[in-house]
């Protein structure tokens, strides 16, 4: 029941959870406005819809595993870097440095 190669596994289910976050990630790319740094992170965010379609696709649809693994990596990359950015973006705002929206 817990082994991840098993579809039907407690695993899946749970794996399953990454698709809203994924899905509140995209919804908050909405939030950001024109400025660079504000455009990356939109980008970053927006791309997530990428892994919620890829992980149910796997674990619903029976997609293969290396297209999966391959669209992982957007999660994998672009996540970090897209709190990293936010994290940035509001040490900006908190010192005065960008104007607010």
């Amino acid at each position: 029941m817990f082994l991840p190669d098993n579809t039907h596994s407690i695993f899946n289910a749970l794996a399953n959870s990454y698709v809203y976050l994924a899905i509140s990630m995209v919804f908050l790319g909405f939030l950001f406005g024109k400025e660079k740094l504000e455009q990356w992170i939109r980008a970053l965010l927006l791309a997530q819809i990428i892994t919620a379609a890829a992980q149910i696709g796997y674990s619903m649809l029976d997609m293969n595993e290396s297209l999966f693994i391959a669209t992982s990596m957007v999660w994998i990359i672009g996540a970090p870097a897209a709190f990293i950015l936010i994290a940035l973006w509001l040490n900006g705002r908190a010192s005065g440095h960008q104007p607010a929206p």
